[in-house]
């Protein structure tokens, strides 16, 4: 109980009585509560560590006797045998690849201790060429604005500009990819999109292709394990950021997302330093 005691101008005193108990037993549960949850994401990071391990090990002995057979003894089988080894072979491919992403899946939230200033252009040069492979399987065109400095961590958002751009590289409709990055200045923000030409999202699923093995297509049709999306919004949500896609089927789709921005004067000697990196002239700074 709280008892707030005001004088009067006649010389008495007027006092007031607040119940404060619910406030501080409010209090206690959401400290409480949020001791379990650190809790429960460090144990589900520690399972995730164990599982990747333990699994991955006996996938790599089934894969290595899986490719012996293939390679040694595919003379000596017939073509439905040929077919079985190369559909198991696949599969223990898929399954590697699986438990990488759900590793990947589990290390994506922020660290707050690894924030630092990363400027976009460099994630942007640095994405281009881990995809140099693939961007110039596609002959696609990579084009981007002048891209300012964020607060983040460095690794955590080149993952997440590489999910991004790699889907725009290989969702497209037999077109010469276009992909364009572009930003904008929010409210203590920026605003980063991502933006192509390819094949495009149905309205009903754009709130769903965030979910995790949300898959769209059959895997013959475009590779991948359903995840790279999950993977951005982890990310993201982790520096308190949104994600969100704007889409039409057949046209393109636009990918934005938004990062915390710089203090102070800094934005704009960083916005200018980037405008210079990419040998871009300077339109001035976007207030």
């Amino acid at each position: 109980m709280l008892v707030l005691c005001t004088p009067t101008s006649d010389g008495g005193v007027v006092s007031a009585a607040i119940d404060v108990s619910r406030v501080k037993r409010a209090e206690r549960n959401l400290e409480a509560r949020t001791a379990e949850l650190e809790r429960s994401n460090a144990e589900l990071a520690q399972f995730a560590h164990i599982a990747s391990h333990d699994l991955q090990e006996p996938l790599r002995t089934i894969g290595s006797y899986l490719k012996l057979l293939h390679d040694g003894y595919q003379n000596q089988f017939d073509d439905q045998a040929r077919l079985f080894v190369r559909f198991a072979m696949d599969g223990a491919t898929r399954m590697q690849q699986l438990i990488k992403d759900l590793m990947a899946y589990s290390k994506a939230g922020a660290d707050p201790t690894l924030r630092t200033s990363v400027p976009l252009y460099g994630v942007l040069e640095t994405v281009e060429e881990i995809l140099s492979e693939e961007i110039s399987n596609a002959d696609a065109e990579v084009l981007a604005e002048t891209l300012p400095t964020v607060m983040g961590d460095k690794a955590r958002i080149t993952q997440l500009v590489r999910h991004l751009m790699d889907n725009a590289v290989k969702y497209n409709n037999g077109t010469r990819p276009m992909v364009r990055l572009s930003v904008k200045r929010g409210s203590g923000e920026w605003i980063v999109a991502i933006e192509d030409n390819g094949i495009g999202i149905a309205p009903e699923y754009q709130d769903k292709i965030f979910d995790m093995f949300k898959r769209l297509h059959l895997r013959d049709e475009y590779p991948g394990a359903g995840i790279g999306l999950a993977i951005a919004k982890r990310i993201v949500e982790g520096f308190g950021g949104r994600i969100w896609a704007e889409s039409i089927l057949g046209v393109g789709s636009t990918f934005y997302f938004t990062m915390p921005d710089l203090p102070g004067d800094q934005n704009e000697d960083a916005y200018r330093f980037g405008q210079a990196a990419r040998g871009q002239p300077n339109p001035g700074f976007a207030g």
